[in-house]
């Protein structure tokens, strides 16, 4: 009887899934990006990303303002002449130097 109950309890242990909020997707990060649309007005980008790896329970939509990102890559591709700094809030990836990593 002992086992019985035991083999249930592990079951119901094993059954309880993580919380939501464990397993969403993050709000700000582009991952296994699969898709991509401007808006009409061409100020900002809509990127669908999927859930491929099976990672969180669904897939995301990140939306990029495109001034933003064009006042960056502005600062950026300005400052090689000068000696190539990142723009504040942002790091130069050390892979790939030509790309930046940007908190906002």
């Amino acid at each position: 009887m002992r086992i019985v109950a035991l083999a249930l309890g592990l079951g119901f242990v094993a059954g309880c899934t993580a919380s939501a909020q464990d397993v969403s997707p993050p709000e700000d990060t582009l991952f296994f990006p699969t898709g991509a649309g401007i808006a009409p007005d061409e100020s900002v980008l809509f990127i669908a990303n999927a859930n491929s790896e099976l990672r969180y329970d669904s897939g995301s939509v990140v939306v990029l303002d495109l001034s933003a990102v064009d006042a960056i890559a502005n600062a950026w591709t300005s400052s090689w002449t000068t000696g190539a700094t990142a723009p504040s809030g942002c790091v130069q990836d050390t892979d790939h130097t030509e790309t930046l990593n940007c908190a906002d």
